[in-house]
């Protein structure tokens, strides 16, 4: 077999490969042999059958399936020999091959560059430092007391008041038709955190009161497929609720926070808030290192990476409960939305990801086995054989991505800074 590889671009090449004639003759023995073996046409025994006349019945569809045979085992062979990984399945052309012919045929595939490696050594970082305050504590403290208030009716008024919890049922529709909808949904109304469409529409309300009225969604609303969108809302009201909510008092913290008082329940909450601050620190230092080393590397990214990452990405942002409701043109639109907007994230943790695995092969970094048992142990079982390969080889990437963070961290030269503003969320840096 005769292999020449071209490079069409840092992650593009093409096989050109070239199979004997005497290979594919004798494959085509082989399967005319098997066929007659096993065929019975009239007039003709079992075995019996003149090739002449097989040929003539069978000839073009035993050649078809032999030299897709044929082409599939010379392409992974021609992989093997030629070292390479391809991202995904090829691009094959065929060429006309007559009988007696070599078989020729090319394989386009994608594959991972080869990254240049700029000096990731001594990157100038600043960590953040988050402080957590009074007013932290207080509002977490606030947060758990509201977890476990309770619905009570109102009893003897109709009309709705700010601080009510008020069920509904609603419907709502665009000029694409019904966009969503929902039966009993509680919303708290005339809060900073209310349900923006519905906010001061329901104040006043009466229960059993039908409303209807238009909502503009702002162009930078996060709700998918509605911002720039002006949506037209049927609302039914059902009930009022009010909600109760403990005390915060040394019996609130023993029943709620299992510690003996109220201010022990304070120290507590305080030791979790400046736990997390560490952690989102570290998250922003690390994110801040992908950055930099992203800004320093020039790297093509293959566009099957980058495919496969944005799909991830759609996943974990697309509403399902919307999803099945919504009509194929809605589906359509909202991702094609979200493609726009998550392709750059996309881009970034690929190149990042790249970058990181050139460091660690560079220097030489491993991963145990023991490691990655811990963390599949973490995530539960697989269902398949095949599903745990997988997860192993994709937990090794990580870890051994994260380790070469932890090696361009411990060389950096870090400096100590504040970082504004207390509701920061970093997010876990993406290595893996």
């Amino acid at each position: 077999m005769k292999v020449r590889v071209e490079t069409l671009s840092p992650v593009e090449k093409r096989l050109e490969v070239e199979l004997p004639e005497d290979r594919v003759t004798e494959e085509l023995e082989r399967a005319f042999e098997r066929l007659a073996r096993r065929i019975e046409l009239p007039g003709f025994r079992r075995g019996r059958v003149p090739r002449s006349l097989l040929e003539r019945r069978f000839g073009e569809q035993i050649r078809s399936e032999v030299v897709s045979r044929l082409i599939e085992e010379a392409y992974q062979e021609a992989v093997r020999q030629e070292n390479l990984q391809p991202l995904g399945p090829p691009e094959i052309v065929t060429e006309e091959t007559p009988p007696g012919r070599p078989l020729r045929f090319g394989a386009t595939v994608e594959v991972c560059p080869l990254v240049e490696l700029r000096d990731y050594s001594g990157l100038e970082l600043e960590r953040p430092r988050i402080p957590v305050t009074e007013a932290d504590v207080e509002n977490a403290l606030e947060r758990l007391r509201q977890s476990y208030a309770q619905l009570r009716p109102v009893e003897g008024r109709d009309v709705v008041e700010a601080g009510d919890v008020v069920i509904v049922d609603y419907e709502a529709r665009d000029e694409r038709g019904v966009v969503g909808r929902g039966e009993g949904r509680a919303f708290e109304v005339g809060t900073p955190k209310s349900f923006e469409p519905f906010a001061t529409r329901l104040l006043g309300a009466r229960v059993g009161e039908a409303l209807e009225f238009p909502f503009a969604f702002p162009p930078e609303s996060s709700e998918p497929g509605f911002a720039g969108r002006t949506v037209h809302f049927r609302v039914h009201v059902r009930q009022i609720a009010r909600k109760e909510v403990p005390e915060l008092d040394d019996e609130f913290a023993k029943d709620h926070g299992e510690c003996d008082s109220l201010e022990e329940l304070r120290a507590r909450i305080r030791a979790r808030l400046e736990q997390e601050a560490a952690g989102e620190e570290e998250n922003v230092l690390r994110a801040r290192a992908l950055d930099e080393l992203a800004a320093r590397h020039d790297v093509e990214l293959p566009r099957t990476l980058v495919r496969s990452e944005l799909e991830f990405l759609l996943s974990r942002h697309v509403d399902f409960a919307w999803w099945r409701t919504a009509s194929e043109e809605q589906r359509m639109e909202v991702v094609a939305e979200l493609r726009a907007k998550f392709e750059p994230l996309a881009r970034r943790h690929v190149k990042t990801r790249l970058v990181l695995d050139a460091i660690a092969e560079r220097e030489g970094i491993e991963v145990a086995e023991s490691e990655v048992d811990r963390a599949l142990a973490r995530e539960g079982p697989t269902r398949s054989p095949e599903e745990w390969v997988e997860a192993r080889r994709r937990i090794r990437d990580r870890l051994r991505r994260e380790k070469a963070l932890d090696l361009v961290l411990a060389r950096a030269r870090i400096r100590e800074g504040v970082l504004e503003g207390q509701n920061h969320v970093a997010g876990e840096p993406e290595t893996g």
